[in-house]
């Protein structure tokens, strides 16, 4: 829900969707919750969030592709193309 608000433009709906998939999620945060907060401009709350979508080792919890697609809504290019590239070594879907 908060992605397709996002993408409607509708950033305060994005977010409202996004604190409840927070709320529900438990332990992980969401990656569209991440990137509905990048795309409403709430980067630096993203930036915190993006940090848990990686374990310590640097393995993220989501698909590469994902990584990439909130780095650039985070204004992050340089970032985004190295998760892409990775999402495309790894054959990311």
């Amino acid at each position: 829900m908060a992605v397709t608000q996002t993408l409607l433009g509708h950033h305060t709906e994005a977010v409202d969707a996004a604190d409840g998939a927070v709320r529900v999620s438990g332990a992980r945060v969401p990656y569209e919750a991440v990137y509905a907060y990048a795309m409403a401009g709430q980067k630096e709350k993203a930036r915190k969030m993006f940090t848990s979508l990686v374990d310590p080792g640097g393995k993220p919890y989501v698909c590469g592709y994902n990584m990439g697609v909130i780095s650039l809504a985070l204004g992050e290019k340089d970032r985004a193309v190295d998760w892409l590239e990775k999402a495309y070594r790894d054959r990311s879907t």
